[in-house]
């Protein structure tokens, strides 16, 4: 369970690292999984910070109810993120390039080396998540289908090798190809859903966010 909360963290690294907003650029006609890589690809070059807010929505047959965290995302180039939930309590993941930083409200901090959690994704075959340069690994390390509706763009991934995953979804806005929704299943039918909004591109942060619980 561990391991898969990491993989849905570095799932959100990836979105992270393609949310771009421009509101005078729209998609252009895409019809395929290699055009669309490209255009994103395309659309990452500016980016230097990003902040967001997000909602996630956890389903589980160990649940009555859905279990719902609202927060931030933070994101600096090249490899810093804050993934922070302020309700129902705050909580925090933070990743650098030194270590990942664990933060629980009422708890002290747990400090994991970056190399611990660089050699699981690498397990995972999921260190591509990280490195957005390497979009086309997707194709290598996921089944990928592609398609579209009237409004979003859509990335259907099933891992070659991670049997706890069923499947992941990436919903893309064809206005702007900002990814706004993430959508998780495990094996047991559990899932995760991520809403993204009110992106804010190149914004100045603090180092402290990326280093500090509080």
């Amino acid at each position: 369970m561990v391991r898969i909360k990491y993989i849905k963290i570095f799932i959100i690294s990836f979105l992270c690292l393609n949310l771009i907003t421009f509101k005078y650029v729209y998609a252009k006609n895409i019809n395929n999984l290699n055009s669309f890589l490209k255009e994103l690809k395309q659309k990452q070059e500016c980016i230097k910070t990003l902040v967001c807010d997000i909602k996630q929505i956890k389903k589980s047959k160990l649940f009555t109810h859905p279990i719902i965290f609202v927060g931030k995302l933070y994101y600096q180039k090249p490899n810093n993120i804050r993934y922070e939930f302020n309700i129902p309590i705050f909580s925090a993941i933070i990743i650098n390039n030194r270590f990942i930083l664990k933060c629980t409200e009422g708890m002290p901090p747990i400090k994991l080396k970056r190399n611990t959690i660089d050699s699981m994704l690498k397990n995972y075959n999921l260190n591509l998540l990280f490195n957005i340069k390497n979009l086309s690994n997707l194709i290598n390390n996921f089944n990928v289908t592609f398609s579209q509706n009237r409004r979003n763009f859509i990335l259907l991934l099933i891992s070659k090798q991670n049997r706890q995953i069923k499947y992941i979804k990436l919903i893309f806005s064809k206005v702007d190809l900002a990814p706004h929704k993430l959508i998780f299943i495990d094996k047991e039918g559990n899932s995760t859903v991520i809403i993204l909004n009110h992106i804010k591109i190149n914004k100045k942060l603090s180092p402290e966010i990326f280093s500090k619980c509080y």
